[in-house]
């Protein structure tokens, strides 16, 4: 698959394609399926605005198909300096098959919204299950931010949006400055998950 620079525009909070459930993705994977894959590795790496080179993952109806597909960052290369965006991951079909009783509360954070984060509540662990560009099927035991975003992602398969889990909200302008972000992370240090 050779991918272009040209993004999809990013459907951002508010458009009611991103209320809508998702489809299956058959296999052998169509032409169309692949561009969406194309489309959503590159418009992750052009993210504009509070997000730019922050963001790990996005679902194909964030880029404008209701497909159940999402691209994240290969978590190989999450602390690579320049690999971060080069090596991607693709997930298809997937779904939660277990999930702890143990929730864990954390900011959270979507490109589709530039102008806050919300502190969500989710299972700390969830194991998924999913295919491979090729169809393979995985099980995959996820923890920490994997697990976050796996659940993430799959509510956008579902038409759902952080939004809909927020106990409370913080604007990301109040953290663009450095000194702000690490007053923010200070007395927030229990509820982020690093990578």
């Amino acid at each position: 698959m050779a991918v272009t620079n040209k993004p999809y525009t990013l459907i951002k909070f508010g458009d009611p394609l991103l209320r809508q459930a998702c489809q299956r993705v058959t296999f052998p994977l169509s032409e169309e399926t692949d561009f969406t894959i194309d489309q959503c590795i590159n418009t992750l790496r052009h993210v504009q605005g509070f997000w730019e080179k922050r963001s790990m993952s996005i679902a194909a109806p964030q880029v404008g198909k209701l497909l159940r597909l999402f691209v994240m960052c290969d978590q190989r290369y999450w602390y690579h300096p320049k690999l971060q965006y080069k090596k991607f991951m693709t997930v298809i079909n997937p779904e939660i098959i277990e999930a702890s009783d143990e929730k864990c509360l954390a900011w959270e954070a979507c490109v589709s919204e530039n102008d806050r984060i919300a502190l969500v509540e989710r299972p700390k662990v969830v194991k998924v299950r999913f295919q491979s560009v090729k169809g393979v099927e995985h099980d995959l035991l996820c923890h920490g931010l994997l697990s976050r975003i796996f659940q993430h992602e799959i509510d956008h398969f579902e038409g759902k949006i952080m939004e809909d889990h927020a106990k409370k909200y913080q604007s990301t302008k109040e953290l663009e400055d450095e000194v702000s972000f690490e007053k923010f992370r200070k007395a927030n240090k229990d509820y982020i998950i690093e990578f």
